[in-house]
């Protein structure tokens, strides 16, 4: 049937499918096989094109591939990816990974933090005075496990002291959210950086948006979102809300009148509330008018209090047990729930939380869906729609760290505190689906696979700073940083592939 379509058609279809399906009609049709060998460049790069928006990878990463074969490797690693690691699990043994380290050149910087940008090719590096974006190049000399940096881009910053959140905007541009605290002010000042590369000046840019002064610290990870062109915090202590339109350079603030405790945030798709996810459910507040964010002048303190907004509340059908102990990484927004489900009902809300349950021989997430209308409020009930497991032999105690949509579906690392020698474990989450009809949700159980990086920085001297975790499912890279209390940053880059 597809080969009695145009090849115009037949090319935009075969582009459109995975990249197993793209392989399995290259083996079984000759005449697809030798489409795709003749329209190779054409067809992998549209697969890749694809891959990196549902998978938010930062599409300049691929801006000097030139040929089919390049293309193709790129769209498939993170299906390699997914390989290995269901290899792995189907012989109960560690996923495998091939080690190399590098050195960041500070110049007399104070580190803050690191990211790995989504596709593997980029990290940025923030210090207390300047922003650096380097390349990671492969060794020069062969055999060597020394990587390489090119430096891309440098920005300086006022006293940077920490980086609450990135994210990829539209897979074109890198967006930081950074708190600035200028010596002898007793105020943190909030400022988005972004970076993007500018196809007609053939290089990267980074600029900032104007400066949001607040008295308060939002400084836990699980309250703070990005949507679009704004931001938006939630303090638990003072209770404070702050939705800040950075496009607009527009924000509005005010006191939370909930008093339970509250395990993430988001917003509804018209940008009129926000929801607050507690164990019980989910409470809503209207967001107030926006204001004129003036630069440089205290806007948000204890006195949003004086702000009054309207509330909703709504209870989930049964009992979980979401403890919002150690709630930080216990949620997961529809940010990337939106990149890890598939449903019949797109314009709903999805998010995730774990369940602490007495047993430690298993991790269960719930899932739900939120079908918000504001026009009707009342009617809106959390719905259960996805259940997963996963499971392990022993009792540990295990935390996520961090989270990526990679194909459609959630991979995670995991840390084992527990034990004197911290254990790391990876999964990854199918796609949550909600069959046409079905009344109870899916359940599924998986395993957990455990990974082993290099015990060198566990045993060696004292550190000035916890480790730093980076990973890229989509490029098959995990990052570790760890310092010594003196001399350069040292970090360790595990290729899974």
């Amino acid at each position: 049937m597809l080969q009695n379509l145009s090849a115009e058609l037949q090319l935009l279809i075969i582009a459109e499918l995975h990249p197993v399906e793209i392989a399995h009609l290259q083996q079984t049709c000759r005449h697809f096989r030798d489409l795709v060998e003749a329209f190779s460049r054409t067809i992998w790069k549209h697969c890749l094109r694809r891959q990196s928006f549902e998978s938010d990878v930062f599409w300049p990463t691929y801006k000097d591939l030139k040929e089919g074969s390049e293309f193709k490797r790129a769209a498939t690693s993170a299906t390699q990816f997914s390989k290995a690691h269901a290899d792995a699990a189907r012989r109960s043994e560690p996923i495998a990974a091939y080690r190399r380290f590098m050195r960041l050149p500070m110049d007399g910087d104070k580190f803050r933090d690191i990211y790995l940008v989504q596709g593997g090719r980029f990290v940025m590096v923030f210090g207390e005075k300047r922003v650096t974006m380097w390349e990671v190049v492969p060794p020069t000399e062969e055999g060597s496990e020394k990587l390489e940096l090119n430096k891309i881009l440098s920005k300086e910053v006022d006293h940077l002291q920490q980086v609450l959140a990135t994210t990829i905007v539209d897979n074109q541009k890198i967006r930081a959210l950074i708190v600035l605290e200028p010596k002898g002010s007793p105020l943190s000042i909030y400022q988005v950086l972004e970076v993007s590369f500018s196809e007609t000046e053939g290089q990267f840019i980074a600029t900032t948006s104007s400066r949001l002064v607040t008295s308060l610290d939002f400084i836990a990870v699980e309250c703070l979102q990005f949507v679009d062109n704004a931001v938006l915090f939630f303090d638990e202590d003072e209770k404070i809300t702050v939705f800040w339109d950075t496009a607009r350079d527009k924000y509005a603030s005010w006191k939370h009148e909930g008093n339970l405790p509250v395990l993430g945030i988001f917003v509804d798709n018209s940008y009129t509330h926000i929801f607050y996810v507690v164990p019980e459910g989910v409470v809503a507040d209207e967001i107030p008018p926006l204001r004129p964010v003036v630069d440089g002048r205290p806007a948000v303190a204890a006195a949003s209090s004086a702000v009054s907004t309207k509330s909703h509340k709504w209870l989930h059908k049964d009992a979980y047990y979401f403890d919002a102990t150690n709630s930080t990484p216990n949620f997961v927004g529809p940010e990337v729930m939106a990149k890890t489900t598939r449903v019949p009902d797109p314009s709903s809300l999805y998010f995730q939380v774990r369940e602490i349950v007495p047993s430690k021989e298993f991790v269960r997430l719930r899932a739900f869906k939120f079908a918000f209308d504001p026009k009707d409020p009342l009617q809106t009930v959390p719905q259960l729609v996805d259940t997963t497991r996963f499971e392990y032999p022993e009792e540990i105690d295990l935390q996520p760290v961090f989270r990526r949509p990679c194909e459609g579906s959630l991979a995670t690392l995991w840390l084992d505190l527990a034990d004197v020698v911290t254990q790391h474990f990876i999964t990854i989450a199918p796609p949550i689906e909600t069959p046409p009809g079905s009344d109870l949700p899916p359940q599924k159980t998986l395993p957990l696979v455990q990974f082993n990086p290099s015990l060198e920085f566990q045993s060696g001297p004292a550190w000035e700073w916890e480790p730093f975790y980076e990973f890229d499912p989509v490029s098959g890279k995990l990052l570790i940083l760890h310092g010594f209390l003196s001399g350069e940053p040292s970090v360790e880059l595990y290729d899974f592939l």
